[in-house]
């Protein structure tokens, strides 16, 4: 399967990479390891992105419950994160139970100020751990070529939304790479967190991990590919289920 997995990169750093505001999308595939050494990674993310703005960075927050904290994130990369859906799915963590409303706000992230695209509330009860919401839920879709930020928040006090605790991320939908449908149709749906991911697709790897969760597939290989694909992004206190 490795080797699989080494051919199937390689083709597809070879071919045309996804366009992103009209430039070439290069994509890092490997991380430099103490001493000199690299190691080959999952995820392999575009590397001509720099982190996010202060202002548009991903964030998490903390709420103070009667028991213990609650820390909120938007699972995803410190960079814009690509797709090549125009639904995907977004993934969010509370590391412990929510009982107040949590909204989701999807917004262009450049342009003119405009209402957002996306603001919907999601009534309580939400377990601790990871959560998700397709954007065929909220009943839009994503332009190719366009980059959105989304925030979950957490609505602690109504009267003061100044309390409110949020997190969020940039996400851009791209094109597919050449030949891309025919190389995931020519592999194994457990091998497709991998494709995307090393393809530079943070949220269509996710995605896929969860399909093969509900799918009952490997249970211990899929969730060493979601430790990989999160540790590797600095997501370690978020846990795979």
């Amino acid at each position: 399967m490795n080797r699989i997995i080494a051919i199937i990169t390689a083709a597809l750093v070879a071919i045309a990479l996804p366009v992103f505001a009209g430039d070439v999308i290069k994509v890092a595939t490997e991380t430099e390891k103490p001493g000199g050494s690299s190691k080959r990674r999952l995820y392999m993310p575009p590397a001509n992105l720099a982190p996010l703005r202060e202002k548009t960075r991903v964030q998490s927050g903390a709420t103070r419950s009667a028991r213990a904290p609650t820390t909120l994130r938007a699972v995803a990369p410190e960079h814009t994160g690509f797709t090549i859906k125009a639904q995907p799915t977004l993934f969010w963590y509370s590391s412990r139970r929510v009982d107040v409303p949590v909204e989701i706000v999807i917004e262009a992230a450049e342009g003119p100020l405009a209402a957002p695209l996306v603001d919907k509330r999601f009534q309580p009860p939400f377990e601790a751990g990871l959560h998700s919401v397709s954007l065929a839920e909220l009943g839009i879709s994503l332009e190719t070529g366009r980059e959105y930020s989304w925030r979950v928040i957490v609505v602690v006090d109504e009267a003061r939304r100044s309390n409110d605790v949020y997190a969020g991320a940039n996400i851009a939908r791209v094109q597919e790479p050449e030949a891309f449908a025919s190389t995931l149709s020519s592999a194994s749906a457990e091998e497709h967190p991998r494709i995307y991911a090393s393809a530079g697709l943070w949220y269509d790897a996710l995605s896929s991990i969860e399909r093969l969760r509900h799918a009952a597939s490997d249970g211990a290989k899929v969730r060493a590919d979601c430790r990989d694909l999160l540790d590797e992004q600095s997501l370690q206190q978020v846990s795979c289920p």
